[in-house]
């Protein structure tokens, strides 16, 4: 079932009544939902009325009449099955709010692997099992949070059709899986107002999006069916002729399926639709907009938006829910006792794309910087020469540069902010010129360095003084350094943080793992680990062996590394083309596959990596070898990354080396 996002305020009778078919009240969800799954050029008008009555009413009153006799235990909880991502937490917290509002309780359940489902346990019992049993089940609904959207859910759930209990899925990842669009319980939050896209009839796909091999005979359509055999009589050539429309019938819908699952792409976050049910139910304040603030910086770091604009105007959204909210708590305090604070606690600011510069020296943020160190293309003692004339250009003594950040006088602090950006200018010409390299122009080399090095951002202050201040960057990285090595609760709780001294901890994490980052990425680099396939680049992290062992289960720093490298090739090669990542340490049994595919920014003439374009379900469509190769992607949460055993990587190699590309 699909609803807009614009009628998510709907989803909330059907969270306290428990019951999936209380959305199908309306006449105009009715309409949205039958014209999302028309299919007119392949279907015949009575196959229509059929699908829209079996998708948007109970095929029998008395399966309505059972419904509403149906009770929702008031001990009854929400089930929420989490996916280890910064934008999945922030959903989750905004949602728990609106639960802890209305005394509902509610469990959370992270879930990194489809798999995991088979395990989940409820007050000692099996989630699976105690859905069995319609009337009996101690859930009030189950909530997936960036998961679920891929994959036909309600199978995965074990769900009985006639199930009245409400799936809502809210994901940030596309295409959806067609059964999800078919199902009476499963509501898909979608974030856009018109479904692009035309549908083909579902059944040649798995539970999963995997595609089967096609019997011709077994989907042909009813209606389609009695039209081809309106004689039973035929002659031979007639029957013959017959079969032949079947197949060409079957390989259609192939082919049509085929296209719409390799239309891979991202969409809102899943905490801009939590925000969006807060904000209808008047209940949205600082704390909801931060956790969308926190995840359009993920996307953004992960490069999982479309692109920067698609970034630009989302922070611009954002900017304008933050007046309403600062002017309704300037109003509430006027009214009350006309003190108002001297800092906001939540603030529109202009960051650098230099990791941890308020928890970090200057000096270190420079050298740590995967934006810099993709553009110096230095590594080392050159990096560190480098960083050196980059601080003498901006008259910073070598000393001064590494006190920490808040403790640097702030005529330093503002010479960094007014002279960062012409210095670079200025640095990148020189190199050029030294390198006898063409000069650029340098208004044109502001303003790429512009774009890409600062960006529209927040952050967040936990008292009067500047010192005690976040921005969103820095509690996306802590988050993620958390969840790498399997501290989700931690993670979870960092998003709540009321005290900057509780969040120390996760930070000197994320120094470490960006450590780590950069030592991966000049591994790579120096010891030329990675090779040139027909359409796609293959770099392989498999020594030094202690630092494979280390970031092998790191799965979101595994994606920034892949970006990182995506851009330095993107930087230095003539053609750009999709970058694998496999990270495969000798100790272990499995080795982990990232990708991500070049985009050529709009406004200006550069090529960047990013994770939104393509995955690597688009790839194991192309044929039966990559589909056995990549058969696992299909169980992730994050389609981007799948972990492979170590003894399909030589096999997944030459495939690349011998030209494995997605064909759109």
């Amino acid at each position: 079932m699909l609803l807009r996002l614009s009628q998510v305020d709907a989803v909330w009778p059907v969270v306290r009544s428990g019951r999936a078919r209380a959305l199908l009240d309306t006449v105009a969800q009715q309409d949205a939902i039958v014209d999302a799954l028309l299919w007119p050029q392949q279907l015949s008008e009575s196959t229509l009325q059929r699908r829209g009555k079996r998708t948007v009413a109970p095929a029998h009153p008395s399966d309505g009449l059972q419904a509403g006799r149906r009770q929702v235990s008031s001990q009854a909880a929400m089930c929420f099955l989490v996916a280890p991502s910064v934008d999945a937490l922030a959903a989750t917290r905004t949602l728990t709010l609106l639960l802890q509002a209305e005394s509902i309780p509610y469990h959370i359940y992270p879930i990194h692997d489809y798999r995991e489902l088979e395990n989940l346990q409820c007050g000692g019992r099996s989630v699976l099992g105690s859905m069995d049993v319609q009337d009996t089940s101690p859930l009030r609904a189950i909530v997936c949070v960036n998961c679920g959207a891929g994959v036909d859910i309600a199978a995965l759930l074990r769900l009985p059709e006639d199930s009245d209990l409400p799936v809502l899925v809210i994901d940030s990842h596309r295409p959806y899986h067609l059964r999800n669009l078919q199902s009476a319980h499963v509501i898909l939050l979608h974030d856009s107002d018109v479904f692009e896209v035309q549908l083909p009839p579902s059944g040649a796909e798995d539970a999963l999006g995997q595609i089967l091999p096609m019997d011709p005979e077994a989907h042909v359509d009813d209606a389609t069916s009695s039209d081809l055999d309106t004689d039973a009589d035929t002659s031979p050539q007639d029957a013959r002729n017959r079969r032949r429309r079947r197949r060409g019938f079957g390989s259609g819908i192939q082919r049509a399926v085929q296209r719409y699952y390799r239309r891979t792409e991202r969409a809102a976050s899943a905490a801009g639709v939590a925000y969006a049910l807060a904000a209808n139910l008047n209940r949205a304040d600082l704390d909801t907009l931060w956790y969308w603030i926190l995840a359009v910086t993920e996307q953004f770091f992960d490069r999982q938006a479309s692109d920067t604009a698609c970034y630009e105007q989302i922070v611009r959204c954002i900017r304008e829910e933050w007046k309403r909210i600062i002017s309704r708590l300037s109003t509430d305090d006027d009214n009350g006792d006309g003190q108002k604070d001297a800092l906001a606690p939540l603030e529109p600011s202009t960051e650098f794309s230099l990791e941890l510069l308020r928890h970090w020296t200057l000096y270190d943020s420079l050298i740590h910087s995967t934006w810099l160190a993709s553009r110096v293309q230095r590594w080392r003692q050159e990096a560190e020469r480098s960083i050196s004339e980059i601080l003498a250009l901006l008259g910073i003594p070598l000393r001064e540069s590494k006190q920490r950040w808040t403790h640097l006088a702030a005529e330093l602090k503002d010479r960094v902010r007014e002279r960062l950006i012409p210095v670079l200018c200025t640095y990148f010409t020189r190199r050029e010129s030294d390198a006898g390299r063409v000069r650029t122009n340098s208004r044109c080399r502001r303003s790429a360095i512009a774009n890409t090095l600062c960006y529209e951002s927040f952050v967040r202050r936990f008292g009067a003084h500047r010192g005690q201040t976040v921005s969103a960057a820095d509690v996306v990285l802590a988050a993620g350094a958390l969840l790498d090595r399997g501290h989700f609760w931690r993670a979870y709780a960092l998003l709540q943080c009321r005290h900057i001294d509780d969040m120390v901890p996760a930070f000197e994490l994320a120094k470490r793992s960006q450590r780590l980052l950069l030592e991966a990425a000049v591994s790579v680099l120096e010891r030329r680990a990675y090779t040139r396939g027909r359409h796609a680049w293959c770099a392989m992290l498999d020594g030094p062996p202690l630092l494979a062992a280390k970031i092998e289960r790191k799965l979101h720093l595994q994606r920034r590394l892949a970006l990182a490298l995506g851009d330095w090739f993107y930087g230095t090669k003539r053609h750009p083309k999709p970058l694998w990542l496999i990270v495969d340490s000798p100790q272990s049994e499995h080795a982990t596959v990232t990708l991500v595919t070049p985009q050529r920014s709009a406004s200006e003439d550069a090529v960047s990596a990013t994770c939104a374009e393509c995955d690597l379900r688009a790839y194991a469509q192309t044929s039966a070898t990559a589909a056995t190769l990549l058969a696992p992607a299909f169980h992730g949460c994050e389609p981007v990354q799948a972990s492979l055993g170590s003894g399909s990587v030589p096999d997944l190699k030459d495939l690349l080396t011998r030209g494995l590309s997605a064909r759109r």
